[in-house]
């Protein structure tokens, strides 16, 4: 251990240490987790005492050090860190870390590297510009959602961070998700995605009072792509808010039912309408998360449906297979879940001899335990393909009985 200081200062008992080394120290550091003093901390209370001692350190350099923080899961080991100031009365410092975080039993490697200014007659006195890289990230370390979380696989993550501790903190990250598995639940639903490799692009952006926005995503995955953005406000922190919206290109159907959410809406739409859909592709107009996480969170009750919204145009689309004596052909249109009920309009298709040049299919409720829907068509229709429909399963009650008494007919 080496430690450097001024006699003067030194002679006034006042200790202001200007080099700091130590070669494989042992730090224990208290969280201080639930105390009154730990509560009461503010941001300005951090910048204070960082501008106090950034001021007077000229280098700190730690070489195999290990830091364990008491309260929390959390360590560091070989730890490399140096922190030394670019020149003699400059406000900056230089910061470079590598090392090993220690979280929950994993070892997880890691750099920090970049800047930081401490300047009092700054409007930002404490402002850093860093790089954050981690590799071999375990996703089923991180501390996930109840409803949502990583059971498999690891990330390789580099992150250019920019801010300051009075002002807002930007942060861009690439992110590559090796073997990624997750788990969605919903009550007695369970969901599983998996993927051989994600590409995660995002730009995030904190602001003082609690608001956390991603003002940026994209994600590619196999066969498909989405652009997100949202916002997560904690000034509630019993109930905080959350603001998704999530949009794509087209993609096929099959990769669309592969990554889509089912759990969170009716059984109906997974059980019924995705399994006598085939082929063609979707995209994703909108799809909307938003309000109280207590509300997003309870998507299983009606009283939260407004809470989500989907909005998706489809072309190709194909129902067939059986209950389905004609094979509905070329369907297109859009698809809109909203309020807890669901409309498919602008809807065309062909099967057999008729086609539907436009058509509108409602459903209430998704939340009744039985799903009845309106159905309105307008287009040319033969007789002869009405009375073989008559024993789709696809085909409402209303409408069946319309038909019922065609047993045998011909023309339009």
């Amino acid at each position: 251990m080496c430690i450097r200081d001024s006699l003067k200062e030194l002679l006034k008992r006042h200790i202001h240490p200007k080099r700091i080394f130590l070669y494989r120290p042992v730090i224990t550091l208290t969280a201080g987790k639930g105390s009154a003093a730990a509560e009461s901390t503010k941001p300005g209370d951090l910048e204070e005492a960082l501008l106090r001692r950034l001021g007077t350190l000229g280098i700190v350099r730690l070489k195999g050090a290990a830091i364990e923080i008491t309260d929390l899961p959390f360590d560091l080991q070989d730890l490399d860190f140096e922190l030394s100031q670019r020149g003699r009365d400059s406000p900056v410092h230089r910061l470079n870390i590598r090392g090993k975080a220690g979280f929950h039993g994993a070892k997880i490697p890691f750099a920090l590297a970049g800047s930081i200014s401490a300047d009092r007659e700054k409007r930002d006195r404490v402002s850093g510009n860093l790089t954050l890289e981690v590799d071999q990230l375990p996703l089923n370390r991180l501390p996930w959602p109840r409803s949502f979380f990583g059971k498999q696989g690891t990330a390789q993550v580099r992150m250019d961070i920019k801010g300051s501790l009075s002002g807002s903190i930007t942060a861009k990250s690439h992110i590559i998700l090796s073997k990624p598995h997750f788990l969605l639940t919903k009550g007695k639903r369970m969901q599983i995605f998996s993927f051989e490799e994600l590409g995660l692009a995002l730009e995030l952006k904190y602001q003082q009072g609690s608001i956390l926005s991603v003002t940026s995503l994209h994600l590619e995955g196999p066969g498909f792509t989405l652009q997100a953005e949202s916002t997560m406000d904690f000034r509630n922190n019993s109930d905080p808010r959350l603001l998704l919206k999530v949009r794509s290109p087209s993609m096929p159907l099959e990769t669309f039912e592969a990554i889509f959410p089912t759990a969170l809406i009716s059984p109906w739409v997974e059980n019924t309408l995705f399994k006598a859909l085939k082929g063609g592709h979707v995209k994703v107009d909108l799809f909307s998360l938003q309000g109280p996480f207590s509300r997003v969170g309870g998507l299983g009750s009606r009283k939260n449906a407004s809470a989500l919204l989907l909005n998706l145009s489809y072309k190709g689309l194909r129902i067939s297979g059986p209950g389905t004596p004609l094979p509905f052909e070329k369907i297109s249109g859009k698809f809109s879940v909203k309020d807890g009920g669901l409309t498919a309009f602008d809807l065309k298709s062909r099967f057999s001899r008729s086609t539907i040049r436009d058509g509108l299919v409602r459903i209430e409720d998704l939340y009744k335990e039985r799903i009845s829907c309106d159905i309105s068509l307008k287009g040319s229709f033969d007789l002869r393909d009405l009375v073989r429909l008559k024993g789709s399963a696809h085909i409402p009650p209303k409408l069946r009985l319309q038909i019922q008494g065609l047993d045998s007919a011909s023309g339009k």
